[in-house]
């Protein structure tokens, strides 16, 4: 028997319960880039006012009345 003790191999660990804590957790994540500064120029440009339904409505009336736009 003290032969076979050297060679036994040992005991797993006992099971802690604990589902989350025991699977490989992902990496942060990295954090985004800054943006280039035409991006930032861009974006601060003021943004031209759309033109309402309404216009579009009546480009579309005038079209399928035959008038030419």
């Amino acid at each position: 028997m003290a032969n076979e003790v050297a060679h036994l191999q040992a005991l797993a660990e006992p099971w802690r319960g604990d589902i989350a804590a025991a699977r490989p957790q992902a990496a942060a994540p990295e954090p985004p880039a800054p943006r280039p500064p035409i991006v930032i120029e861009r974006i601060a440009e003021v943004a031209p006012a759309q033109h309402p339904l309404a216009v579009y409505e009546q480009l579309l009336m005038n079209v399928t009345q035959g008038v030419p736009a």
